[in-house]
């Protein structure tokens, strides 16, 4: 968990706020974190953040953002990143291996991005590991955990809280580059699941759930992750190569047509309950 003390009382107010929701997320069954966690208040608990919401906070306040760059974790970070990098150039971990790295990445990206809501980091033997995980880490190697049997770079499942990330798809062996994307673009899905309040299904669908959960918010914090590594790490290409890609899926998110209430309902509920 990020060290609340340090945040201004304003900003520590709404963090906390994200981890009672994160809380109780962890607490609801999983039907109906699937269908209706969105819409759902805890009993007690007056909690009203969109996903637009989240995301602006986010963007303004998270380490990665509002830490200055000579910031200790920023760069203990960057230099963990560069040595993978370089480390993977001369010889690629894959499979396993590459599934181990992914997962340490996983809790990297929740600590400077996420406030640490989604795998609770800690430090063991002088590393940042996961401490109290909301969601469970699982890896395929060429299977399909996806929808309607596709193979798929990674999938979060929400009604079992998996986060999936393939480690071989029928190109080959997945790189370290295209896994950390993988990784990046899935724990956006888990955050904006697990924290989003919206009261209305026409603005949920269309800042988040459109397109399997590729909504226009989603767009949005997955491209400020993308440049912020990006700046940190130029020599690997496919993080601004994807964040180019997401800041056109960007465009196409925004110019989609609102639904009405109901129709935005009828497809929520219609869905697989999986975000791709």
């Amino acid at each position: 968990m990020s060290d609340l003390s340090s945040l201004s009382p304003t900003v520590r107010a709404t963090v906390e706020d994200f981890v009672d929701r994160a809380e109780f997320w962890s607490r609801t069954p999983g039907a109906e974190r699937a269908k209706r966690f969105w819409e759902t208040d805890e009993p007690g608990k007056p909690y009203s953040y969109t996903a637009a919401d989240i995301v602006k906070f986010t963007e303004a306040n998270c380490l990665a953002a509002a830490g200055p760059d000579n910031h200790e974790l920023i760069q203990e970070f960057k230099k963990k990143i560069w040595a993978d990098w370089e480390a993977n150039l001369k010889s690629p971990k894959v499979f396993e291996d590459l599934a181990h790295l992914l997962s340490e990445y996983l809790v990297w990206i929740d600590r400077l991005f996420y406030f640490g809501i989604i795998t609770g980091p800690t430090r063991k033997d002088g590393k940042l590991v996961s401490g109290k995980p909301k969601i469970k880490f699982c890896v395929e190697e060429g299977g399909s955990n996806g929808l309607n049997n596709e193979v798929l770079n990674g999938i979060f499942l929400m009604h079992t809280g998996e986060l999936w990330v393939n480690v071989l798809l029928p190109s080959g062996p997945v790189n370290f580059a295209d896994g950390l994307c993988t990784i990046v673009h899935e724990s956006v899905h888990v955050y904006l699941h697990l924290l989003t309040r919206d009261h209305s299904a026409s603005n949920y669908f269309k800042e988040v759930y459109q397109d399997h959960g590729h909504g226009v918010e989603f767009q949005r914090l997955l491209l400020f992750i993308l440049n912020q590594l990006s700046n940190w790490m130029p020599a690997m290409a496919a993080l601004s190569g994807t964040a180019t890609d997401t800041q056109q899926d960007l465009h196409v998110a925004i110019s989609k047509p609102i639904l009405s209430d109901s129709d935005a309902r009828a497809q929520i509920q219609a869905d697989s309950g999986s975000l791709t």
